[in-house]
């Protein structure tokens, strides 16, 4: 689960860097 929820965070802030919308 723990490893789910980190994926989940690193995809968010490198969608949020490449969408910073």
């Amino acid at each position: 689960m723990a490893k789910e929820v980190g994926a989940l965070v690193k995809l968010q802030v490198k969608g949020g860097a490449a969408n910073p919308s």
